[in-house]
């Protein structure tokens, strides 16, 4: 589960947790190596930044247009979240 703003640098079960949403939702952080599907780390590092801009960038109307930019931002906060619940949270996103 997911309870605070994640960014980079941030460490932890729920920076785990993002990555595995990410992985298995199409978004994935790397073919290969940490962060790949199965190999995800508890650190939030460029590839996890990269895949979620994606993210972000793919679902713009509900996670950018909201704070006025077009732009990921590579921070999974509010919008980010009730965007990837709202996806079924991949079985991992609370």
């Amino acid at each position: 589960q997911i309870n605070r703003t994640l960014r980079a640098g941030a460490q932890g079960e729920d920076v785990r947790a993002l990555q595995k949403f990410l992985n298995c939702t199409g978004f994935s952080l790397s073919l290969t190596g940490p962060g790949s599907a199965g190999l995800e780390t508890d650190l939030f590092s460029v590839r996890t930044y990269n895949a979620l801009i994606r993210f972000q960038e793919y679902y713009m109307s509900d996670i950018l247009t909201p704070i006025g930019t077009t732009r990921g931002t590579g921070i999974f906060g509010d919008f980010s979240k009730q965007k990837a619940i709202q996806l079924g949270g991949g079985g991992v996103v609370e």
